[in-house]
């Protein structure tokens, strides 16, 4: 993979890059011994990527919101998470932003990266839910 994204480097074209999403779940081989694994391969990865094929144009995230095994904030640029609300339940997160902001104490680009429904954009508006970006999977 870090040939592949070698070339992109070159062409200095940036990249989201989301390694061991869900990484506090089970239900994926590097979370299903809990979040530390995850974060221990997460990190693995990112000096690998930086140090030894020196690709700089990596933007690191961090998918989980679990304080305890957060990889730190050299080593992600924007920290995020998945939720899945019920069908037809259109919400703005907040709940689940002030959780994921709790994991540091810097002010770091946050995400939605996975959710169920659309969020509502007038409840994100009205309560100023400072969400970057968000990505349905349905």
């Amino acid at each position: 993979m870090a040939g592949i994204l070698k070339e992109f480097c070159e062409k200095k074209i940036p990249i989201i890059w989301r390694p061991f999403h869900e990484a506090d779940g089970t239900w994926f081989w590097w979370g299903a011994k809990g979040c530390k694994v995850a974060k221990e391969l997460y990190l693995y990865m990112f000096n690998r990527y930086t140090k030894v094929h020196n690709l700089n144009n990596l933007i690191w995230v961090w998918n989980s919101s679990d304080k305890d095994n957060y990889v730190g904030d050299d080593y992600c640029d924007v920290i995020s998470v998945d939720y899945y609300v019920p069908e037809r339940t259109y919400t703005d997160y907040k709940e689940h932003y002030e959780n994921l902001i709790k994991i540091t104490e810097t002010d770091k680009i946050t995400a939605l990266a996975e959710i169920g429904p659309i969020l509502s954009i007038e409840k994100v508006q009205e309560n100023k839910v400072p969400w970057v970006w968000y990505m349905m999977w349905s």
